[in-house]
């Protein structure tokens, strides 16, 4: 943690401004005619994209200026500006096939300026990520439609995620934004996969903050894939995988682990998973919260637990039966008896702790739920056939 304070500073205390001497001049110079060549969205020769690479440049490489950095005002001006720039470039260009042509010229010019970004200061990384999301080359019309994005920037994303020389509270950024990504963007099983793959990595690297190790799970939680897609053999489960390892962690936080139980009624899955065993575990995970629990019930977090545990079941609106990626276990194992029992054991835990935190569970219920857990062990505790099983 201190290793990562001190690179927190370093990095926040770079000042090595990019725009040369000049460049705000060479931009109003500019400014209409890129204006009018990004409106019309027609094909561009080499003058053109200089001209336009010269004007995203400028915008952006104030960030790296700490003057600038310093006036939330203009940093907020500033993404608004940028983020209506590539929304709207070709607003005017009628063909959909020259449209995805000319946003595409125009990702592969701003995506490398992004990415230079990313050795400056905290603000221009930050900064830069969060616009990794508007490199789009189809748009939904009105309400219809998909997203999709300029594919390099999921390259990009699972490179950062494990860069050492990036801090942790930059990766966090990088998880929230690959969680915005797969929320509303039509991301592949192939693409998803990969941002699993590095968002499993960070997590299963050792000595994190609990609150980045949270940003990776939730990002885990909107994977719909639900195994890896290459490889010879049985195909990993790759998200489930690891928030079964994170449950079963009892090294890990406590808050964490009850949100990676979350996960596993969120993230994608298929026929070949057995939710009875998960089921079995989050129970026994219940149990050890509410013990941790009574002893200190005012302890902030506890409600936070309460919620993720009962939404491991259940899903929590009308949305969560829609498709085929069910959410909450009981109905991704419908009719199974054991998995609707262990639920019946943790409501009578998650529900008093997210509805009236700082009381107390009564013993009963507690000592109730401990002796169904060890009672119903499963035999077998392979949940997966491409996976570990569960421990005891």
């Amino acid at each position: 943690f201190l290793d990562q304070q001190r690179m927190v500073r370093r990095v926040r205390e770079i000042n090595q401004p990019l725009n040369a001497e000049g460049a705000d001049k060479a931009y109003l110079k500019n400014r209409s005619q890129v204006s009018s060549m990004m409106s019309a969205g027609g094909s561009l020769n080499a003058q053109q994209k200089k001209l336009i690479e010269g004007a995203f440049a400028y915008k952006l490489f104030q960030m790296t200026d700490p003057t600038f950095a310093a006036s939330p005002g203009d940093v907020r001006n500033l993404m608004t500006e940028v983020h209506r720039e590539l929304n709207t470039a070709g607003k005017f260009q009628a063909n959909p096939a020259s449209l995805q042509r000319f946003r595409e010229g125009v990702c592969e010019i701003v995506h490398p300026l992004l990415m230079q970004m990313m050795n400056n200061n905290l603000d221009a990384r930050l900064f830069a990520i969060g616009l990794l999301s508007d490199l789009q080359l189809i748009q939904p019309t009105g309400n219809t439609g998909r997203t999709v994005l300029y594919d390099p920037v999921y390259k990009s994303l699972t490179d950062l995620l494990q860069n050492p020389q990036q801090p942790d509270a930059v990766r966090a950024f990088v998880a929230a934004e690959i969680r915005e990504i797969l929320g509303r963007v039509d991301v592949s099983p192939t693409q998803q996969i990969q941002l699993a793959m590095g968002l499993a990595s960070e997590l299963r690297r050792p000595y994190t903050a609990a609150a980045y190790q949270e940003e990776l799970i939730e990002a885990l939680s909107y994977v719909s894939a639900p195994r890896e897609i290459v490889g010879a053999g049985a195909k990993s489960p790759v998200v489930l995988q690891v928030l079964a390892e994170v449950v079963s962690d009892r090294q890990r936080n406590l808050i964490v682990r009850c949100h990676a139980a979350f996960g596993l009624g969120r993230a994608g899955y298929d026929s070949g998973v057995n939710f009875e065993p998960l089921a079995w575990k989050v129970s026994q995970l219940a149990v050890e919260v509410a013990v941790q629990y009574n002893r200190s019930p005012r302890a902030p977090g506890w409600s936070q637990c309460g919620y993720h545990l009962f939404g491991a079941y259940k899903h929590l609106n009308a949305d969560g039966l829609k498709g085929n990626n069910k959410q909450g276990m009981l109905n991704r194992a419908p009719g199974s008896t054991l998995a609707n029992d262990a639920y019946q054991q943790v409501l009578k835990i998650c529900a008093p702790i997210w509805f009236n935190p700082g009381r107390a569970i009564p013993t009963a219920d507690l000592n109730a739920a401990a002796k169904w857990v060890n009672d119903n062990t499963p035999a077998d505790l392979k949940w997966d056939a491409a996976a570990p099983a569960l421990t005891k």
